[in-house]
């Protein structure tokens, strides 16, 4: 049986492969050039123009974008584009955490919800009583996402309510310092013009070890390479499969307490 969980985690993946592309879109522009011209050459000396007329050679163009591939050139240029990478992974993975604590809890009110679950306080309007006739379980995943201060671009407020309402105690590793660090810097690069202060600082400080960026100073301009951008996206990667997994299985015994209390009946 597929996990409801799995198309989350496949859209999350293919989420990263694309920031992946992105990196590298200089790289498959340059490789195409490349495949061009040597076409080209190709033809030029079948067909004996290359020798004969040596204007109509391509050689030098050749050589000039194999260079600039080799030597990644480019890549300089593409800096902002790095940054601006950290800043959609955080936003993928905001919106992959949030669609499997709503799954969850969803999950856990359709099968044997804790007292701490059914006992929560909730605001309710009438057009949100509307869309609960709809969906009654993601509804008010939602609303408890929505009306008790969430964030899911806050690995403690992540932690704290994925422990509050599903149970889960999620175990802090190198893997979530770098994902602190992205999340900190995300803010600097959306809210602050890319530069470090205060509160970039303060929000990392406990986000030791990490691989990426291990010291920040008051000031400092972000910028992000390319390898770091894929250490990030690995742990978040890391910290999706490992959430999911913990979900599933603080999920499995309440299913299984469910079923006997049914065949009790």
């Amino acid at each position: 049986m597929k996990s409801p969980f799995q198309p989350i985690q496949d859209t999350f993946n293919a989420n990263l492969d694309s920031v992946y592309k992105l990196m590298e879109f200089d790289e498959i522009v340059q490789d195409f050039a490349i495949q061009a011209l040597e076409k080209a050459d190709a033809f030029l000396s079948q067909q004996g123009v290359a020798d004969n007329h040596p204007s109509y050679s391509v050689l030098k163009e050749l050589d000039q974008i194999r260079k600039i591939r080799t030597n990644e050139s480019l890549k300089p240029h593409y800096q902002s584009m790095f940054n601006q990478c950290v800043v959609m992974l955080t936003s993928y993975f905001a919106s992959a955490v949030e669609s499997i604590f709503t799954t969850a809890i969803s999950l856990k009110l359709e099968s044997n919800p804790s007292p701490e679950l059914t006992s929560t306080e909730l605001k309710l309007k009438v057009r949100d009583l509307q869309s609960m006739l709809s969906d009654k379980s993601v509804s008010i995943a939602e609303l408890i996402a929505n009306q008790k201060d969430v964030s899911f671009q806050d690995t403690k407020s992540i932690q704290r309510a994925f422990s509050e309402y599903l149970g889960c105690s999620i175990q802090k590793k190198e893997c979530v310092n770098n994902i602190i660090l992205a999340l900190a810097c995300r803010h600097a690069l959306v809210h602050a013009g890319g530069v470090v202060n205060n509160k970039t600082i303060s929000q990392v400080a406990d986000a030791t070890p990490r691989q990426v960026k291990r010291q920040l100073s008051k000031d400092q301009t972000l910028t992000f390479t390319s390898d770091e951008v894929k250490l990030i996206a690995e742990s978040m990667r890391e910290y999706i499969s490992t959430l999911i997994s913990t979900v599933s299985d603080s999920l499995k015994p309440q299913t299984a307490n469910s079923e006997k209390s049914k065949n009790a009946k």
